[in-house]
């Protein structure tokens, strides 16, 4: 409803993590030459639980987003293996790739990411000196008027992706099919 309000009032609209705009991401994305195009992506990040945010809804969405901003939209089922101490997600995209999330509520936990491309894999854990600063340089590009950083297609399923993990760990592991509704 909030990307279909925007649309029809012109009104720039997105929602983020900063962690898809570090420069680590941004490099993978840009070395498609190196790597070639990325067919599957482990990342990981903290998971923390929250009584009102579910799931991967609180403090998860920071992975689901890096996955994301690697993969690109087109996931097409998710299974979550749940335990309180961390889950592992993996989306199946359309196409055959396969992302996969582990969510750390125990041990060390950081950002960080495996991209498995065609010629050469990447590994990376992610640097948040400059987080936000690069989040904040999206945000005045966008509302300069500048393109923005996320179609609202992949907004919606980076939410549709949380929910079917959230409804697979509630099932059990059993796989969820993402409510993929075009925006």
């Amino acid at each position: 409803a909030l990307v279909e309000l925007a649309a029809k009032r012109g009104v720039p609209l997105f929602s983020a993590s900063s962690l898809r705009f570090t420069p680590e991401i941004k490099q993978v994305r840009a070395d498609s030459a190196g790597i070639g195009a990325l067919v599957g992506v482990d990342v990981f990040s903290p998971a923390t639980l929250h009584q009102h945010n579910p799931g991967l809804f609180h403090y998860g969405v920071h992975g689901v987003e890096m996955l994301y901003a690697l993969l690109g939209t087109g996931c097409a089922e998710v299974a979550c293996t749940y335990q309180e101490d961390g889950e592992v997600v993996t989306g199946r995209w359309d196409d055959g790739r396969l992302g996969v999330l582990r969510g750390l509520r125990r041990g060390a936990r950081g950002y960080g990411f495996t991209g498995y491309g065609e010629h050469a894999i990447r590994q990376s854990s992610v640097d948040l000196t400059y987080l936000y600063r690069d989040l904040v340089q999206e945000i005045v590009s966008a509302l300069s008027g500048g393109p923005l950083p996320i179609s609202a297609t992949e907004m919606v399923e980076v939410v549709a992706f949380q929910e079917a993990a959230l409804a697979s760990a509630r099932a059990g592991g059993r796989p969820v099919a993402l409510d993929r509704r075009d925006a």
